[in-house]
């Protein structure tokens, strides 16, 4: 097929599931991007949709402006909106201890999300491939990852209510590249694609040009392959799971309860995938890694009494039933309501005995700050309004680095913390804005000058179990 009928094929999929009428393309200027912009314009008029193109600057490089010239020129050649948006990923990544890649994707997926809320678009298509399919697979078996892992990049996905889709991801790199060559599109090189330093560059240069010229010459295509076919039976899987769920299985937030009689009965992998459903349905930002899920299975089958596991939950047995209760203690509950409290120039308290110890000080602002994300420097003349509380539904922050708001409580997904640890979480205010979560956002306002001599510093030490 050619490559125009293979994403005509797509849209006509997407097109029956999510009907829409504005469309984002991702954009960076790239070989793989610059040809899908290309074959989405080619399909415009058959689908009768508005094509928005998205382009997110990293901040990264310093060529990375000239990439965003060349989509805005692109974007113009062909009649189509232009968005882009600027963040800064080494900010965000040493503020929340993530590798650059993962503070780039994260920061383009949530950019990327805002922009089609704005304008009022319910797709994304991306310009993934079989060759990154084929890099995400091993990267995932090197890692360590199930069935659900090594099915690999999904051709749809559901992200808060965007559905993202990649339409090129059955064409290989060699064929984007060739339809480039035909229709004498222009396009850019990240530089940064050829280093070594990172994983995914590693896996790209070295390890598939080893395995095609030691083993397989055609393994980006055998990857790609076995990910669609485990992609299927993991559906399947998970079709079965979630029937036996239905039928034996009574869960909500925080609580669960298994018959445990024709849970002996599922294969194996069946027993694996409904621990697994369950557990991330009662707590859907805890990470359950393998041990987690086998340590409830095993205790489905031959457990008694009571035993703890990770979140603070609690396994207990009653003859036929296995109830997965939560274990929020009284410190928890009585923690969500506490008084906000004035921070002042110079104090150092606990927070109602929940082991949050804050310190306040005046100081002279240093040539070199310390980058850490438990300290937080402030104005002076914003002393009296400064305080700290306990975080409430609707809580916002501008977040260093980006544009526009973000709520806290997506804050708090973002960076995987614990539900219950939320109820006790702190956020800096002034009057009624959040300007600082610590250990994970800085907002960009009230921020400290350089021209002023002495600065509030205050610094949080979190929270730890006795």
């Amino acid at each position: 097929m050619e490559l125009v009928d293979v994403v005509d094929h797509e849209l006509q999929v997407a097109m029956s599931s999510t009907p829409f009428r504005t469309m984002i393309a991702a954009v960076s200027g790239g070989a793989d991007s610059v040809a899908l912009l290309h074959l989405l314009v080619r399909l415009r008029e058959k689908w009768h949709y508005q094509l928005v193109v998205a382009h997110i600057h990293h901040g990264l490089r310093e060529t990375a402006t000239r990439d965003a010239e060349l989509v805005r020129q692109l974007a113009a050649k062909f009649d189509c909106v232009f968005e882009w948006k600027l963040v800064n990923v080494r900010e965000a990544a040493q503020a929340s201890g993530e590798s650059l890649e993962t503070a780039a994707r994260r920061l383009r997926y949530q950019q990327l999300l805002d922009i089609a809320k704005t304008c009022d678009a319910p797709l994304i298509a991306t310009a993934h491939h079989q060759n990154d399919q084929a890099e995400t697979v091993l990267d995932r078996l090197m890692r360590g990852a199930g069935v659900q892992g090594l099915a690999g990049i999904l051709p749809t996905r559901k992200i808060h209510g965007v559905t993202v889709i990649r339409p090129l991801l059955q064409a290989t790199k060699k064929e984007l590249l060739e339809y480039l060559k035909q229709h004498s599109l222009v396009h850019e090189e990240d530089e940064t694609n050829t280093l070594l330093d990172y994983r995914r560059n590693r896996i790209r240069h070295e390890l598939i040009p080893y395995l095609e010229a030691n083993f397989n010459p055609s393994i980006v295509s055998t990857l790609a392959h076995e990910a669609e076919i485990i992609r299927a039976e993991n559906e399947w899987m998970a079709q079965m799971s979630e029937k036996f769920v239905a039928s034996h299985v009574k869960c909500s937030q925080r609580w669960a309860k298994y018959e445990r009689e024709p849970f002996f009965s599922l294969p194996l992998a069946l027993q694996r995938r409904v621990v697994k459903l369950v557990l991330e349905y009662i707590d859907d930002e805890l990470q359950f890694g393998f041990e987690e899920v086998e340590a409830v299975r095993l205790f489905l089958i031959h457990g008694h009494g009571r035993r703890t596991l990770k979140g603070g939950f609690q396994l207990v047995v009653q003859q036929a039933i296995l109830e997965i209760t939560s274990n929020e203690s009284s410190e928890y509950a009585q923690a969500i309501r506490w008084t906000p409290t004035t921070v002042d120039g110079a104090s150092f308290f606990s927070i109602r005995g929940l082991k949050w110890l804050v310190e306040s000080s005046v100081r002279e602002i240093p040539v070199e700050f310390s980058r850490t994300r438990w300290d937080a420097w402030f104005l002076l003349e914003d002393l009296p309004n400064l305080t700290i509380r306990g975080w409430r539904e609707g809580d916002r922050i501008k977040p260093l680095g980006m544009d526009g708001s973000k709520l806290v409580s997506d804050v708090f997904i973002d960076h995987k913390v614990k539900r219950e640890w939320r109820r006790i979480y702190p956020v800096f205010a002034i009057g009624q804005e959040v300007v600082w979560i610590p250990g994970l956002v800085r907002s960009r306002e009230h921020l400290i000058r350089q021209d002023i001599p002495m600065a509030l510093r205050v610094s949080v030490y979190p929270a730890k179990e006795d």
